[in-house]
């Protein structure tokens, strides 16, 4: 283990308190120089390291590196895409990721959070975040995409996510059209990208890709508003499940990253797609109607048929309340 690995180590176990250099130094046995230039590497790494003269060191005590390094090892093909900051409670991952991304953050950055305060969904809607019960976490993208590609970034991270949740947790997944991924017809994970576009070129500047999975149901349950319409994936941890799912959604998602455009996973969303033969409500700006579920075309559009018995491909709009025909 690198002297920098053992420093971080050292000052996650006293996570939130200070340990001067001196100390640190004798307990792993090297030079007090080294424990500065290791402290300086972790800074240039993202990590939130306090310093006071008189008391050294101390680890910004939301910050879990043991989470962080736990999630790492589980990564393959990502292994050396992604590096993880894992924090106890974040008002938003998708906002830090952000930040961090205007000031510079290489791609394959990747946020995390045990809990979100200010958690939130697609079309300003907020996203449950609850302690200990989730996986939250945003990554920061740069490709070389047009904004009208973007689209690609949600539909490869829907079928990632997916999975992921059938690999590690042995559960079937639907995906609901365009972002949600769903189990026995409730939702169990959400994605929201976020994307600031370049004026020089019209393409993509960097894009923050949010996911958010109920992995447990919450210890204090849903509150009523969701409790018909989420749930969690497992009843209770097992086998560091949490650490595993995340690494295998990373894994899936950037190797579908790597040739985004090829759309490798376009069978694969439409294999799950949730609602096909079912009428819907498609929900557009103010207008809302009736409609059934075709499936999707080449584009990740989705194709429904009008009660006027005309069909269209939609690149937007939302799925709403279900009349099934089934």
């Amino acid at each position: 283990m690198k002297v920098k690995e053992k420093v971080l180590f050292l000052l996650e176990e006293k996570k939130g308190e200070y340990a001067t250099a001196e100390s640190i130094a004798h307990s792993l046995g090297v030079t007090q120089l080294a424990v500065k230039k290791a402290v300086d590497i972790l800074r240039g790494e993202g990590y939130g390291i306090y310093t006071e003269a008189s008391k050294g060191y101390a680890l910004f005590p939301g910050n879990d590196a043991r989470l962080a390094d736990s999630i790492e090892k589980n990564l393959l093909f990502a292994a050396d895409k992604v590096k993880m900051f894992v924090y106890d409670t974040l008002p938003s991952t998708n906002t830090e990721a952000k930040r961090r991304a205007l000031e510079g953050a290489q791609e394959g950055v990747v946020v995390a959070a045990l809990a979100q305060t200010e958690g939130r969904g697609r079309h300003g809607r907020s996203f449950f975040s609850p302690p200990d019960s989730g996986i939250y976490m945003s990554a920061v993208l740069r490709p070389y995409l047009p904004l009208q590609n973007a689209l690609l970034i949600t539909t490869a991270a829907a079928v990632a996510s997916a999975e992921a949740i059938e690999e590690v947790c042995k559960r079937k997944t639907n995906i609901k059209w365009v972002n949600d991924v769903y189990i026995d017809r409730k939702k169990v994970c959400g994605i929201l990208t976020e994307a600031s576009v370049s004026a020089e070129n019209g393409n993509l500047d960097y894009a923050v890709l949010g996911i958010g999975i109920n992995v447990f149901e919450p210890k204090s349950g849903f509150p009523p508003e969701l409790k018909d319409v989420a749930s969690g994936i497992l009843g209770s941890e097992s086998g560091n499940v949490k650490s595993r799912l995340a690494a295998a959604v990373l894994d899936k998602f950037f190797t579908y990253y790597e040739n985004l455009t090829q759309k490798k996973y376009l069978e694969a969303y439409r294999s799950r797609l949730l609602f096909v033969g079912e009428k819907v409500r498609i929900l557009r700006g103010l207008s809302e109607r009736e409609a059934e579920i075709l499936g999707i075309d080449d584009n990740f559009s989705l194709l429904v048929r009008f009660q006027d018995n005309s069909v269209e491909a939609l690149d937007s709009g939302e799925i709403s309340v279900v009349f099934s025909s089934k």
